[in-house]
């Protein structure tokens, strides 16, 4: 459905024409089949803001909000969702009144549970994601009922001087990670080297280690958040799992290998694994090939012939280039 709207994009708008290197990535149907977070994270920063929001799909997750923050409460007694409880009831008692529209009256018997206490007063998670599932899509009927309902209040702290105190936000350490990663990835240079397969040098290690380790957390939190899979080993080797590699370029490189020899079918999809395994895990080795699935039952010397052992050379480059 994303992919869809990517499609139906107007290349005539100028937002459009701005970022159109990006659209005409996404409208192919091979970048959808092996998405990278890498991928993910163009598409927030730069495919996200050309799409408009349909009215009714806004009006459905406000309500989702709503019963998120009543969840919320549930978990944490910090969390009071006894103003999104009010709307949500509210919300059912202007739905009581619109039976006569068929996909209101479907769902009359919950709508009426919710704007009963004994339903406030017996809540579970269980409860709340079915009132959720079943009652957002009707919220596309309440426009025009008074958009109360949905109203945010932000009450205003005014000091003597007439200054209001900042804005405090706290993000999380994946958070930060994931915005350094959005905002830096087409301009820094040591990004650019990681998605291209360049060689990183001892200064752009120390400098990976010094953003993640120290300006936007502490190794301790680096660890914690990457567990076992990369705790210790190299930062360059999780942005690459995170980001992935320029796949046109990782194909061209073991083609060079072949001195412009062109790669049948099998064998492109032979390389487009090992691609693959890169982009989700970081990194590769000889030992990957023997010891792993899928490699360790692939048949390398009947699909690759005399050149099987460019094999081993090419994951040593791919290897090579992060370590």
């Amino acid at each position: 459905e994303l992919r869809n709207q990517v499609v139906e994009l107007n290349r005539n708008r100028i937002d459009v024409r701005k970022q159109l290197r990006y659209v005409d990535k996404y409208v192919l149907d091979e970048v959808w089949e092996e998405l990278t977070l890498g991928d993910v994270l163009e598409m927030k920063a730069y495919i996200a803001p050309l799409l408009t929001p349909e009215q009714e799909d806004l009006n459905a997750k406000r309500f989702d909000l709503l019963v998120l923050i009543v969840m919320a409460s549930l978990l944490t007694p910090e969390v009071n969702g006894a103003k999104s409880r009010d709307r949500i009831i509210k919300i059912g008692e202007v739905l009581k009144e619109k039976t006569t529209i068929p996909a209101v009256k479907k769902k009359i018997k919950l709508i009426e549970q919710v704007t009963k206490p004994h339903f406030w007063n017996n809540l579970s998670l269980d409860k709340l994601e079915r009132v959720r599932v079943e009652l957002r899509d009707l919220m596309q009927f309440l426009v025009g009922e008074g958009s109360e309902i949905f109203t945010v209040n932000i009450e205003d702290t005014i000091t003597p001087a007439g200054d209001a105190p900042p804005i405090v936000t706290t993000a999380t350490y994946e958070q930060k990670i994931m915005e350094y990663l959005t905002e830096n990835l087409e301009t820094n240079e040591t990004l650019q080297k990681i998605k291209r397969i360049e060689k990183l040098t001892e200064e752009d290690v120390l400098e990976l280690e010094r953003i993640f380790w120290d300006e936007l957390g502490t190794k301790e939190d680096y660890n914690k958040y990457v567990g076992k899979r990369f705790a210790g080993g190299s930062v360059a080797v999780f942005i690459r799992s995170v980001i992935g590699v320029d796949t046109e370029l990782a194909m061209q490189k073991f083609t060079d290998f072949l001195k412009g020899h062109a790669l049948n079918a099998e064998q492109q999809e032979y390389i487009c694994t090992i691609v693959n395994y890169v982009c989700l895990n970081g990194d590769i080795t000889r030992d990957t090939l023997r010891d792993e699935t899928p490699f360790d039952t692939f048949d390398w010397v009947a699909v690759f012939e005399d050149r099987v052992a460019y094999i081993p050379k090419y994951v040593d480059e791919l290897h090579d280039a992060i370590s």
